[in-house]
């Protein structure tokens, strides 16, 4: 019997690109070191159990070859439908075997999470869902095939699970960084599968992960984009052609090293954003992330939400360490919470 099988992710943050990438255009991601890590134990009876953070969730199921799983207990919340997801999408790709063995799965995320007052566990917005997502999906590959599956490989299973629980919503950037790690760049193309290339952080640009204090539904940002859409065609399509074009820019100047260029681009796109929010009244500038952008404006620094907004992370940059550091003391000052976790993370490990 094959034995413990661990595997863990990181987090992301969406550079710039947010919301054109469903249209087309090119995203840029950074892969954060705040880890989901999956332990995978098989067992010699046929009992399936799910275990979340520090055994304080427990959930029993069966499974079958097909990608069935049947709970003990329904009410399994997001982690157990995530599960579900990912089971399902093994088995459509051929890779459940028939003779499956009772498992012990444990799944931690809580550090990309932060705690309330009263201890409920509040979302950071990095990418959770997508970096359990692929923790989960790399210990189970592991456990049907025997083999340590190359990245690569795992793509268009990790995109289509993941997209299975979110209702096929999002595009998928926030899953290609938690298996790539490092700095990618997704370009969507005709294609159910984007195009990930890995890029190298500029010379001369720093960035800071800062916390709003509030999480967001990313889900809910997306289905009011959507209605946006349908609603305003027109007026929609305006928006995403300036921010497309920004964000090609921006993703050039990236290439050529140009950090000064970069940081006028990741304004523009700022700026276009919350022109795009305006009219769509989304909600992606929330009033924590305006306080935000004006305090870090006024120091010369650009702020921009990282991702869908609402909520959740935004990201700091400038073009000296210095200047970060300083940002660090007005923010504790201020009372918001950055990350010093590591940007750039390995992404997917076997880790046992």
């Amino acid at each position: 019997m094959t034995g413990i099988i661990e595997t863990d992710a990181p987090g992301k943050l969406v550079l710039i690109g947010e919301y054109a990438v469903l249209e087309g255009a090119p995203a840029i991601a950074v892969a954060v070191d705040t880890r989901a890590r999956v332990s995978l134990q098989p067992r010699e009876s046929a009992e399936c159990t799910l275990l979340i953070g520090n055994d304080k969730s427990k959930f029993s199921f069966h499974w079958t070859p097909s990608g069935e799983l049947d709970w003990v207990d329904p009410d399994v919340g997001d982690r157990g439908m995530l599960l579900e997801a990912t089971v399902v999408t093994l088995a459509e790709f051929g890779l459940m075997p028939t003779d499956l063995p009772g498992i012990e799965l444990r799944i931690d995320s809580e550090s990309l999470y932060s705690c309330a007052g009263d201890g409920t566990p509040l979302k950071l917005g990095l990418g959770s869902s997508a970096a359990v997502s692929v923790a989960v999906t790399g210990a189970l590959y592991r456990l049907f095939t025997g083999e340590h599956a190359a990245r690569s490989d795992l793509l268009e299973i990790c995109l289509t699970g993941h997209r299975r629980f979110q209702g096929q919503l999002g595009s998928g950037i926030d899953v290609a960084s938690a298996l790539f790690g490092g700095v990618i760049v997704l370009e969507p193309h005709s294609g159910s599968i984007p195009s990930v290339t890995p890029l190298t952080w500029p010379d001369g640009l720093f960035a800071l992960p800062v916390w709003t204090g509030v999480p967001a539904s990313t889900i809910s940002m997306l289905a009011a984009a959507d209605a946006f859409r349908e609603d305003s065609p027109d007026c929609h399509r305006l928006h995403m052609n300036a921010l497309q074009d920004i964000a090609n820019a921006a993703l050039a100047a990236w290439r050529a090293n140009d950090s000064a260029r970069l940081l006028a681009l990741i304004e523009e796109y700022r700026r276009e954003l919350e022109n795009y929010d305006n009219d769509s009244m989304i909600g992606i500038f929330s009033p924590p992330h305006r306080s935000l952008q004006q305090l870090i404006a006024a120091r010369g620094m650009v702020y921009k939400p990282a991702g869908a907004g609402g909520g959740d992370c935004g990201v700091a940059f400038a073009d000296d360490i210095e200047t970060i550091v300083q940002l660090k003391s007005e923010l504790q000052h201020q009372g918001f919470t950055y990350s010093d976790a590591e940007l750039c993370a390995e992404g997917l490990r076997d880790i046992s």
